[in-house]
């Protein structure tokens, strides 16, 4: 490069420099306004009605994600009341409000800009009563009426405008390394801005959720009650998975909601500043509410049993070998072994190709995999096997791949993942694929979800009797302890409804 050429691009860089600069504080100073909550300033841009617009354009991915609302209409209607009465008494009274009971377990809950609340049923299921579900709802309004997912919105913008500005920067520091460096740098000053901030948005929320429980005539206390099931839940969750709490492997709430010991606490303080608003707890009509309610996989999703899965609506069910944890997912099913990763998935041959030469984007091509083979399983079905080499963002591993037929054009689809393919990786991928097998219409029949069953407790009833009774296959003291609210402070008495879990028709 000469020296003239050299000066040009400097002047260039110097210019993207100055651009991103000047849309970086277009962004953040447009941005900044009062938060309809009247709590501190917004860093969002636009207004509610763009924030509106924005939830409505994002809400069918939601719900395509999380497997749709819950199909209860009188639990759906339930749960909308809770929100109606809520949102009626927030600073966005005006702007109408979607809430949605999403037909999940995961314990989670959120809120898209402009109205869009959801709460999974897994969640659902560890409330005691519907002042508890009102503090969570509430808690989601206040993320709402602050304009913290606009903020978000915003927060990538100005993440996006940053990395811009640390590519141009890093080329006039000096060659692809300095660009390297000037893009740690922004990404370093993106995270620890959203991370920070994200923290005080779960507090503000708090704070808002407790000021609309005492606005509505809840009971107050309920927002910290509920804070603390939760943990209590993270905690179950890492017994029965073997995993721990800040280990990352767990569906939960604080997954989303960053969690500090002090937010118990906080929330109770603020109940108590705001004074006893109201006494309103509604257990029996939440309980008599979520009494059948669907707990853990629904049949839409499919069951995890030990190292078996089944689905009972796709008719088919296949296992893993012994060392391998299963784990569904909305798109796909896990399996982690010892160095390895089984991942199950279904697809469509729509160009009708034979086994061998199949082959998908983001997959793989079978007629490109070394040892090829067909075989067939045990329920009859045709299949091919083969390995090969598969490039991560990490570098690159070694994998088996496999692909059933199905019915029609429909094809059922296994990549075993690891660092060194060979006869122990083999020999486990051909057992899970021999073992594939097609259910029955009486087989798939059998399968049944566990529910919620609200029991009324008797004269002489212990928690040792009540959890005898829960159709689980682990920890059912602990899980009928959790559930029921008895390992934060309750007590079984007679004439109290309690949730137990059974598989009934």
């Amino acid at each position: 490069m000469t020296k003239r050429s050299r000066a040009v691009t400097a002047r260039v860089a110097t210019a993207r420099v100055a651009l991103a600069l000047s849309l970086l504080a277009s962004v953040s100073l447009g941005g900044c306004s009062s938060a309809p909550s009247g709590e501190g300033l917004s860093l969002a841009a636009g207004d509610i009605e763009d924030d509106i617009q924005l939830g409505k354009s994002q809400h069918p991915q939601i719900l395509q994600q999380y497997n749709g609302a819950y199909d209860d209409p009188a639990l759906r209607a339930y749960v909308d009341r809770i929100g109606q009465r809520l949102a009626a008494v927030s600073e966005l009274s005006d702007i109408p409000f979607t809430f949605t009971l999403l037909d999940s377990d995961v314990v989670n809950a959120f809120a898209l800009p402009g109205g869009y609340v959801y709460i999974s049923r897994g969640l659902l299921a560890l409330a005691q009563d519907e002042a508890e579900v009102a503090g969570v709802i509430g808690h989601e309004i206040g993320h709402v009426t602050s304009r913290h997912g606009a903020a978000r919105q915003t927060a990538g913008m100005i993440g996006g405008l940053l990395g811009v500005l640390a590519t141009v920067g890093g080329a006039v520091l000096g060659g692809e390394a300095g660009a390297q460096l000037g893009g740690q740098l922004g990404n370093l000053a993106v995270a620890g801005g959203v991370g920070q901030y994200s923290q005080s948005q779960e507090f503000q929320a708090d704070k808002l959720g407790v000021r609309y429980l005492a606005r509505a005539g809840y009971d107050t206390e309920a927002m910290g009650d509920f804070l603390q099931a939760l943990q209590s839940n993270a905690e179950l969750q890492a017994k029965l998975t073997g995993t721990s709490v800040s280990s990352g492997g767990i569906d939960h709430f604080f997954a989303s909601h960053p969690y500090t010991p002090d937010r118990v606490t906080r929330a109770r303080e603020r109940s108590e500043e705001r004074g006893a608003a109201g006494e309103e707890r509604d257990r029996e009509r939440f309980m008599r509410a979520i009494d059948g309610m669907i707990f853990g996989e629904s049949p839409a999703q499919g069951y995890v049993m030990g190292r078996t899965f089944a689905h009972p609506l796709l008719r088919f069910r296949f296992s893993v070998p012994e060392g391998f944890k299963l784990r569904n997912t909305s798109s796909a099913v896990f399996a982690d072994g010892d160095d390895m990763l089984l991942i199950f998935d279904m697809a469509r041959n729509e160009a009708g190709l034979p086994l061998t030469r199949y082959k998908a984007d983001k997959w793989a091509d079978m007629s490109k995999t070394k040892d090829l083979d067909t075989v067939t399983t045990r329920g009859g079905a045709r299949a091919a096997i083969g390995h090969g080499t598969v490039k991560l963002k990490s570098g690159s591993a070694e994998a088996g791949f496999a692909v059933i037929e199905g019915d029609g054009d429909t094809v059922y689809r296994f990549v075993l993942l690891t660092k060194n393919y060979g006869g122990r990786e083999a020999a486990a991928l051909r057992d899970v694929v021999a073992g594939f097998s097609r259910l029955s219409e009486a087989e798939a029949a059998k399968l049944e979800p566990l529910r919620i069953d609200i029991v009324e407790v008797r004269p002489g009833d212990t928690i040792d009797g009540l959890s005898a009774r829960m159709q689980v296959d682990r920890l059912p003291r602990e899980q009928f302890e959790t559930l029921n609210g008895l390992d934060r402070g309750r007590t079984l008495e007679a004439g109290d409804l309690v949730k137990i879990l059974v598989r009934r028709r």
